[in-house]
C-alpha cells in the first residue's frame, strides 16, 4: 500500500519526519501525478517520432526499390509471357497452346504468379503486375 501511495506521488518520503513520510495535499500530489505522466508521455512520443523518423528506413530495406523483381527468382520471359496473354483476356487453354503448357501447368504457373504478388484474384495479379512493369496496362 506505501509503495501505491509513493508511487502516486500521494506522499513523499522524507527522513527528518517521525514516520519517514510526508503527506502531500491533494492539489500538489495530482500536480505531481500530472508531471509525471506528462514527462512520460514526452518519453514515448519521442520514441514515437524516431520510429517515425526511421520508417522510411525501414521501407526501403523490406520493400525493394526494383519493380522489376520481387525477393526471389527474377521473372522469367515465360511468366512475363503468361502475365500478357491472360491481361489480354485470352483463356486458359488458348493461353497454354501459345506458352506450350498443358492447362494444368498454365494455371500452377498463375496461381505461382499470384502467390508471388500477393494477388488474391487474377484481376489483382493482373494490376499488380502491370504496377510493376510487368505487363503493359490495357490500351497503352
Amino acid at each position: 500500500m506505501l509503495d501505491a501511495l509513493l508511487d502516486l506521488g500521494v506522499v513523499r518520503p522524507t527522513p527528518d519526519s517521525p514516520c519517514g513520510l510526508t503527506a502531500l495535499n491533494p492539489a500538489t500530489a495530482l500536480a505531481e501525478l500530472i508531471n509525471r505522466v506528462e514527462q512520460d508521455l514526452l518519453r514515448r512520443h519521442r520514441r514515437a517520432g524516431d520510429t517515425r523518423a526511421e520508417l522510411p528506413e525501414l521501407i526501403a530495406r523490406y520493400h525493394p526499390t526494383n519493380t522489376d523483381t520481387l525477393p526471389g527468382e527474377p521473372l522469367s520471359e515465360v511468366d512475363r509471357r503468361v502475365l500478357e496473354l491472360l491481361a489480354s483476356g485470352i483463356t486458359d487453354e488458348a493461353a497454354a497452346r501459345v506458352v506450350g503448357f498443358s492447362v494444368r501447368q498454365l494455371r500452377r504457373r498463375v496461381a505461382a504468379l499470384m502467390a508471388r504478388l500477393e494477388a488474391a484474384s487474377r484481376f489483382e495479379a493482373g494490376v499488380a503486375a502491370a504496377r510493376r512493369g510487368w505487363v503493359r496496362a490495357a490500351g497503352r
